[in-house]
């Protein structure tokens, strides 16, 4: 049985038209998939990153404290001679990668606000002991402040009494969590760290 030639071009060209829209969902669809992927990866970077920024402003944190004890065990004035910064930079109690404005200015790892320092008496003493104000941004709050929560004499985050110990308060988690959700300008939590000689 011959066909004439124009009835065989139309059945060669309707599974053509077919086989091209199911081309086109697969090629929507493999992309659908890897737009996926790549907001996962993304998201997963951008975690990994703040992690590694708090870890490091922590870390700094914590040697700044340390060092700042070493240097003021011992002195009869305690904390009264730290009226500023400069004084912890010229007594090299802060990383130099720390130090900023001609030596006079200490950031944090974030690298935003300036650290500020003030002498504060605790225990019922007199210049016994030194406060730290840092801005921290608020979705890196909770694990910089976990982590020098245990150098710490008290924790204020947010406006928020984390730990106390002159008043027997442990650390307090839920006080944590409070505190690190109250975002204060630019999204940053202040937090108030106080240590003793």
């Amino acid at each position: 049985m011959n066909l004439p030639i124009h009835s065989n071009r139309r059945a060669l060209r309707a599974p053509k038209r077919r086989q091209r829209g199911q081309n086109i969902i697969g090629v929507l669809f493999g992309l659908a998939i890897i737009a996926v992927f790549i907001f996962f990866v993304v998201e997963h970077f951008l975690q990994a990153k703040n992690s590694s920024s708090s870890t490091s402003a922590s870390t700094d944190m914590i040697a700044i404290i340390g060092k700042t004890q070493q240097t003021f065990t011992g002195v009869a004035a305690g904390y009264a001679a730290v009226t500023d910064a400069t004084v912890l930079i010229n007594d090299g109690d802060v990383p130099a990668a720390d130090i900023q404005g001609g030596n006079t200015i200490v950031l944090s790892g974030f690298g935003t606000t300036p650290i500020t320092v003030a002498p504060v008496g605790i225990y019922g003493g007199a210049n016994n002991g030194l406060a730290f104000t840092v801005s921290v941004p608020q979705e890196q709050c909770a694990e910089f402040s976990r982590s020098v929560s245990a150098s710490a004499v008290t924790l204020t985050v947010g406006g928020t009494t984390v730990k106390d110990t002159t008043a027997g308060k442990s650390f307090d988690p839920a006080a944590l969590s409070t505190g690190c959700g109250a975002a204060g300008s630019g999204g940053e939590i202040t937090d108030v760290i106080t240590i003793s000689q």
